[in-house]
């Protein structure tokens, strides 16, 4: 046998350096109690959500294009699971409330990159506007009389 460190000694170095950076990033990360849910969870500048009791992590789930935490809520009938937006828990935990008819967008365009300095807020007429310039707007399908009116001067780029 090769003197030197097997396979398994490296592998083992790796994952122990690896918990080493993961509890550095848990110490110098900041956390905030998201507001509306009894105060149980929190969530930190990076995305991610904790119980505030018991200290575990919740488990992301990947659905519509972004990262969606189910967090149970109280409610007049005992526990109903509420399910939030990764993002929008980050935005109003640490930037502020979002208003009607904002959404949260990634500067980056990385959906991963959950962090406050990623975030920031788009208005329904400026993505809709930015679709329809890029040819992704799904639901129309066909020209209209008021394309113009509402579009304005991106239909004529566009076309040109």
């Amino acid at each position: 046998k090769r003197p030197g460190l097997s396979s398994t000694t490296i592998s083992s170095a790796r994952a122990l350096s690896r918990r080493r950076i993961e509890r550095f990033a848990l110490a110098t990360e900041q956390w905030k109690t998201i507001p509306g849910l009894n105060d149980k969870y929190e969530v930190s500048e990076l995305g991610r959500v904790r119980n505030k009791n018991t200290g575990r992590f919740l488990t992301p789930r990947y659905k519509d294009g972004c990262y969606m935490y189910r967090m149970e809520k109280p409610s007049a009938h005992g526990r109903e699971r509420k399910v939030n937006s990764a993002a929008v828990l980050v935005y109003e935990a640490f930037i502020g409330k979002i208003p009607h008819d904002h959404y949260v967008q990634y500067k980056d365009g990385n959906r991963r990159n959950l962090s406050v300095d990623n975030l920031y807020l788009k208005s329904n007429s400026d993505f809709r506007k930015e679709e329809y310039q890029e040819g992704r707007l799904g639901f129309q399908l066909v020209k209209s009389a008021y394309d113009e009116w509402i579009f304005g001067d991106c239909l004529e780029r566009r076309t040109h």
